[in-house]
């Protein structure tokens, strides 16, 4: 196994899931499909639930975004998403 290729420490084993699950587009289409599912009715109700099915899908984007992004700074520096300056604290 290369060096590259090894986890260096559970932050980094979090960020590459947490990479995969934002950004992989077969979880996408999942994510989407059973999202459709649950937008039934017509007319107004219908989309009530199609903006709560958008916001739900927006605010979990958000969140596992500011997960992988707060895992940043624990990549080795040979990483390609390795960020020399660090994260700010928030």
């Amino acid at each position: 196994m290369a060096r590259e290729d090894r986890f260096r420490n559970v932050k980094q084993a979090e960020y590459e899931l947490l990479k995969v699950i934002v950004g992989d587009e077969a979880i996408r289409e999942v994510l989407h499909a059973r999202m459709r599912r649950g937008v039934v009715g017509t007319g107004r109700s219908r989309q009530v639930t199609l903006d709560r099915a958008n916001k739900a899908m927006s605010n979990l984007s958000a969140i596992f975004n500011g997960m992988r992004v707060k895992r940043i700074k624990h990549l080795p520096d040979y990483h390609i998403d390795f960020d020399s300056e660090g994260e700010d604290d928030e």
